[in-house]
């Protein structure tokens, strides 16, 4: 342990799910825990800069802290179930379904994921500010303190942010156990969505870049230019490329088993049916 980290303040973060992991900063190399009560974390839609930290109780931890905590949480240390998606897409009304009960806490979009994915994306960059070793430890520690419980037999579901897609092998490769819902819509109706957004879908025009470097990487084929493409069409292009990473993964003779592919429109048809289904595959209580 890093000799300039408290050991009473290691043990207290790690034994407490409502010191909660709100955000890490690779430049000055911390991480910022918050005071946030469990009836907060169930009813905030987004835990990212929308949670509000004015007047909250918080302390900034060296990220060669957070490995220490996560090895302080008392046993048995669990990591979240997920539900990813392609945006816009209900992730939100599906996670509220799935925690309307306290035996399921939903984390809606942690900052710290979104921090994690953008940073694993430069890795291989001579200008990451992180190691591939430094970033899978900062990983597996995240995991572990996200996965905290206010109860023995809570289980956590966290909804990334759909520009975490990225994330989802190296979770598997982080623990066995681990399963995840894959949302998405029928391109028509995402397009739809997209298109009358305010901003026009600005967030799936900023996650472009990265969309398209994947669907490059699954051609075999870079002939595709951003620049070339208008705004639909580069809207269209990011469902492709989410598709593609999805269909890979649920089509995985390995991977299948803990990964649930799930059209938002048919989980709006036939509500209780598609909810008892992802329960299942989520191991959640019928």
């Amino acid at each position: 342990m890093n000799s300039e980290i408290d050991p009473r303040i290691v043990e207290s973060l790690a034994k407490d799910a409502g010191a909660f992991m709100q955000q890490m900063d690779l430049v000055q190399r911390r991480a910022l825990f918050v005071r946030v009560a469990e009836n907060e974390l169930r009813s905030a839609s987004f835990l990212d800069e929308r949670l509000g930290l004015q007047g909250r109780e918080g302390f900034w931890l060296p990220l060669s802290g957070v490995g220490a905590v996560a090895a302080s949480i008392p046993e048995p240390v669990a990591t979240p179930d997920f539900i990813f998606h392609i945006g816009h897409c209900g992730s939100t009304l599906l996670s509220r379904l799935l925690d309307q009960e306290g035996a399921v806490l939903g984390l809606r979009e942690p900052l710290v994921l979104r921090e994690l994915a953008a940073a694993e994306l430069e890795l291989d960059a001579p200008t990451a500010r992180i190691s591939p070793s430094d970033w899978q430890a900062l990983f597996a520690g995240t995991l572990a303190i996200l996965g905290r419980r206010f109860a023995p037999a809570q289980r956590v579901i966290a909804k990334a942010t759909s520009t975490c897609n990225n994330l989802i092998e190296p979770l598997f490769g982080h623990h066995p156990g681990v399963r995840v819902v894959l949302l998405h819509l029928p391109l028509e109706s995402y397009l739809a969505t997209m298109m009358k957004a305010p901003g026009g879908g600005l967030d799936a025009l900023q996650g472009a870049p990265a969309r398209l470097a994947y669907l490059h990487r699954v051609l075999g084929d870079e002939s595709i230019r951003l620049h070339q493409l208008d705004p639909a069409q580069t809207v269209a292009m990011g469902w492709v490329a989410e598709l593609a990473r999805f269909t890979r993964i649920a089509s995985d003779p390995i991977l299948s088993p803990r990964a649930m592919l799930l059209d938002f429109e048919k989980l709006l048809a036939a509500p209780a049916d598609r909810l008892a289904a992802v329960r299942a595959h989520l191991g959640l209580p019928a």
